[in-house]
């Protein structure tokens, strides 16, 4: 891995959410991107920013996981409670890891993009999208904890609906600089809104 990634892990309480307008996932993307110097030149270069969302057991704050290509800005609200760590090499030293990660299961025909329905049918799909990213899952060992449509506005007040799917289970690699690629960037569509960020555990033999 010769680029620099960080994990930035944040805390958000109620009190902090209301003071930054936290409503929906749109209202997250916002807050979430504000927290980086946007260094893009080309509104098509990727953001270097993927990230989740998840629920804090015993506790009434919500708790987001961000991987980046850049530091936290130092301009960062005040208000935002975060600490952030560079990705470690031997993250990457393992064959095996538990995971898990939330997708947004689609797929493209004749210039459509339409949400892959059914349990079975999700789960094949995500058997291919992980090949693709260098790492394979036992469809035994898969969780599909929950589907659901996440509809929120954007910037634009356009109506957005994502199905989202949560995986969790064991993965296996199978091509090393696929793979760190898959989690240092993400994979899958809709990164912007909460899916595709890959959480990994190595496994111990």
């Amino acid at each position: 891995m010769n680029e620099q990634y960080y994990l930035t892990v944040s805390d958000f309480s109620s009190s902090a959410m209301k003071k930054l307008r936290i409503t929906d996932t749109y209202s997250w993307h916002r807050v979430i991107y504000s927290m980086f110097d946007q260094n893009r030149s080309d509104r098509n270069e990727s953001s270097g920013i993927v990230w989740g969302l998840a629920k804090r057991q015993c506790s009434l704050s919500l708790r987001v996981y961000i991987l980046s290509d850049r530091p936290v800005s130092e301009s960062v609200d005040g208000s935002i409670e975060f600490r952030t760590i560079r990705v470690p090499e031997k993250l990457f030293q393992s064959e095996k890891y538990s995971f898990q990660v939330v997708l947004n299961p689609v797929v493209r025909k004749e210039g459509k993009t339409t949400p892959v329905k059914g349990r079975d049918n999700i789960i094949d799909w995500f058997t291919r999208l992980a090949v693709r990213n260098g790492f394979t899952v036992d469809k035994p060992y898969i969780s599909l904890d929950s589907v659901y449509v996440d509809q929120f506005k954007d910037k634009n007040k356009k109506q957005m609906s994502i199905q989202k799917a949560c995986f969790s289970g064991k993965l296996t690699v199978v091509d090393k600089n696929l793979f760190i690629k898959a989690v240092t960037t993400g994979i899958g569509r809709s990164k912007t809104y909460g899916c595709g960020l890959l959480q990994v555990v190595p496994l111990i033999d």
